[in-house]
């Protein structure tokens, strides 16, 4: 089970962060009016951030997709012009796809 690891196996199991990483999250969830999208590129990186309702439609784009330096990034969502529901925060982040749900 895994009380049969040693913990120092585990934690020196712990590798570095692979080149090319993001990690991303939206405050407050659920989102008021004006919330914020953090997040982090390892590298420089081509990125798309779009948000789409529950049946896959287009509602907001937070940032066309553009070169963003290595780094923490935050942006302001201004979710005022949507309804209540849940929604979906899709990061494009060369080639590679995130998913945050939203609820507002």
């Amino acid at each position: 089970g895994v009380w049969e690891t040693p913990f120092y196996n585990v934690i020196n199991s712990v590798k570095e962060t692979p080149p090319n990483t993001f990690s991303a999250n939206i405050f407050p969830n659920p989102v008021n009016e004006n919330s914020t999208l953090s997040f982090t590129l390892s590298t420089i990186s081509s990125v798309s951030i779009t948000i789409y309702d529950m049946e896959g439609k287009q509602v907001d784009v937070i940032s066309a997709e553009k070169s963003w330096n290595a780094g923490t990034h935050q942006l302001p969502i201004n979710t005022s012009a949507l309804a209540t529901g849940v929604y979906i925060c899709k990061l494009m982040i060369n080639g590679v796809g995130q998913s945050i749900a939203l609820v507002k």
